[in-house]
């Protein structure tokens, strides 16, 4: 029996990432090389008994990983028994801009990569939509930051007729601490500005400090894009890691394809989310105030302000720090994109910036928090980028 397991486990575990699990694929947000692809596991092996199909649908959700490209398929997902949804730990959302016009004529945008800027810019794909007499806005529109909203809603608890009432519904991926956002064909100073603060409410309140780690690829570097990045960064908890990078992929010529060569930049840029948040503390105790609303009576708890959530995990095997003052923190940051391989980063607490490891200045070796201290209340606030 144990022989079989082995077989078992191995026959689905894919090499690859499964997309769009339970759904028809959309092959516009294939890759040629994702296309080619036959089939990478043995799901007929779940047919076979009822022992295999009990141990075999645990191997298959726990053991592999899934990509997203479509806020239905994520919806879909709850499908899947709690039991098998707790396990997953990292999942890809791979967020497709979409365009739509009244009109046939062709729309131009820039490269979303800056290696690519000297190319001719992409010719978007634009979806023709119908003609009606009515009052509704006509004109080229995009399918964009409302996008992304649908994807953090599809991740909010999902219906469940069994829950017993009373208690707090478990979200989609309960367990998840890594998420990855590859946004494709959002170009710089091209999008119009979210509307609303629904993205906030599901990033930062909602799903807020719920993550260890967030990678986001392909943002624009222009004033929305750093905004919906600061948005996004309330899902990573106090001390956690956003890894941001230039674009993965471009749909261009109809069809997706990845962004490779020399130009491409496959380069984290990290920073530590919230690491001020230790030494807030610390200015607290010693200066004996606090940086939420006193309580004054007990059953006016659920007034006294939002709760505090807990840190990221520390990690530890970290090597010693060359500063004696100056206030940092370890994390091990990946290499490069699609690379597992790790190595370990030091980062201000107070700005979350990386410090490299040739900058230690014994006149730099100073911890100074007068910057982050409100003159008004004397309370110790985040980077002006966090707010």
């Amino acid at each position: 029996m144990e022989i079989q397991l082995f077989i078992l486990e191995y026959a689905l575990t894919s090499k690859y990432p499964i997309i769009d699990p339970l759904c028809k694929l959309n092959k516009d947000c294939m890759t040629a090389t994702e296309k080619s692809r036959g089939n990478q596991i043995a799901i007929g092996f779940l047919a076979t008994c009822r022992a295999h199909l009990i141990e075999g649908t645990r191997f298959l959700w726990r053991n592999n990983t899934f990509i997203f490209t479509s806020h239905l398929a994520l919806r879909n997902f709850a499908n899947v028994d709690l039991e098998h949804r707790k396990t997953i730990k990292f999942v890809t959302f791979r967020i497709v801009a979409r365009y739509y016009d009244d009109e046939k004529r062709k729309h131009f945008a820039p490269f979303p990569s800056p290696g690519y800027a000297y190319d001719k810019p992409i010719n978007l794909k634009v979806i023709p939509r119908t003609k009606e007499k009515n009052l509704a806005r006509k004109g080229f529109r995009s399918y964009t930051w409302d996008q992304v909203v649908d994807f953090l809603d599809a991740m909010r608890p999902p219906f469940d007729p069994n829950h017993r009432s009373g208690q707090p519904r478990p979200r989609l991926l309960p367990n998840l601490e890594c998420l990855r956002m590859d946004f494709v064909n959002f170009p710089d100073d091209f999008l119009t500005p979210p509307r609303g603060t629904a993205l906030h409410d599901l990033a930062s309140h909602d799903l807020g400090c719920t993550l260890n780690e967030l990678q986001l690829t392909g943002l624009p570097e222009c004033l929305w894009g750093q905004e919906i990045a600061a948005h996004l960064s309330g899902m990573v908890k106090d001390d956690g890691l956003r890894l941001t990078a230039d674009s993965v992929f471009v749909y261009c010529r109809n069809h997706l394809r990845r962004l490779s060569g020399w130009r491409w930049d496959p380069t984290w840029y990290p920073k530590v989310i919230r690491g001020w948040k230790l030494l807030a503390d610390e200015h607290a105790r010693t200066t004996d105030k606090t940086t939420a609303p006193q309580r004054s009576h007990a059953h006016h708890d659920e007034h006294a302000g939002p709760p505090r959530m807990p840190p990221a995990p520390k990690e530890e095997g970290h090597p010693e720090t060359q500063w004696k003052k100056r206030r940092t923190i370890f994390k091990r940051v990946p290499i490069a994109i699609d690379d597992e391989t790790r190595t370990w980063c030091e980062f201000d607490r107070l700005t979350g910036r990386p410090i490299p490891d040739d900058a230690y200045d014994s006149e730099d070796d100073d911890y100074d928090i007068s910057d982050l201290i409100c003159p008004g209340c004397g309370i110790m606030h985040g980077p002006p980028e966090e707010h």
